[in-house]
């Protein structure tokens, strides 16, 4: 398989649980790194809401800039800066998934039965791809927020979590609402692509927007 057998990985000192999802390997959990793969420090502005702001060299946060609360569970916000940074922010082999990665996971627990209705066409996945108990509940049907069918909460294993993000303007927003997850893909000279998942969203939402948002990464095998 995509794992070569693997169920976990060790980068920078931590341990990353792996999932196999289709013919991908992914991380189950969001990166969490201070160093990247080359062992330069990636920078932290901290509460610095300006030095956010302007930082184009890669950064990283934790929600309200607090590890204490945030880390073990959720791992940390990366810029898209850090995401596209030649150091390497994943480790050797493996990579921030491209739009196109992105795009071949969502194809495939589209046509596999991860929708949530167990229909093959159409965007209802979100659920599958969602852990089952970071998102404030709701009750749309099938959605994350939702403990309605339940054999299909996470059924893909990609355990995605409500974290929300940091607005490049330094403020932190949607924790237990929102996940989002960067690409390593550039749409523009201030915007690049993601995917977000709502918890009272049935799909999986692709987007571009600012670069220097801090949003969640997932590292996927080459």
């Amino acid at each position: 398989g995509a794992c070569n057998g693997l169920t976990s990985l060790t980068y920078n000192g931590y341990v990353y649980n792996l999932v196999e999802i289709g013919n991908q390997c992914w991380f189950k959990e969001n990166l969490r790194t201070v160093t990247y793969r080359d062992g330069t420090p990636i920078g932290y502005p901290g509460t610095d809401n300006t030095a956010w702001s302007n930082d184009t060299s890669g950064a990283y946060a934790w929600y309200n800039n607090d590890s204490i609360a945030h880390d073990s569970l959720y791992g940390k916000f990366y810029n898209w800066y850090a995401v596209n940074k030649s150091s390497g922010l994943c480790p050797t082999d493996w990579n921030v998934p491209t739009d196109s990665s992105w795009t071949v996971l969502e194809s495939y627990l589209e046509s596999n039965g991860y929708n949530y209705d167990g229909s093959t066409s159409g965007n209802k996945y979100a659920k599958a791809m969602a852990d089952t108990i970071t998102w404030t509940s709701a009750t749309s049907t099938g959605v994350p927020g939702n403990t309605d069918y339940p054999t299909y909460r996470n059924k893909s294993g990609f355990s995605g979590l409500a974290i929300g993000y940091r607005h490049y303007n330094g403020n932190y927003g949607n924790k237990n609402w929102t996940g989002y997850w960067w690409s390593s893909s550039s749409e523009s000279t201030n915007y690049a692509w993601f995917r977000r998942i709502y918890r009272n969203d049935v799909d999986v939402f692709r987007d571009k927007y600012d670069k220097n948002y801090g949003y969640t990464v997932r590292c996927i095998k080459d």
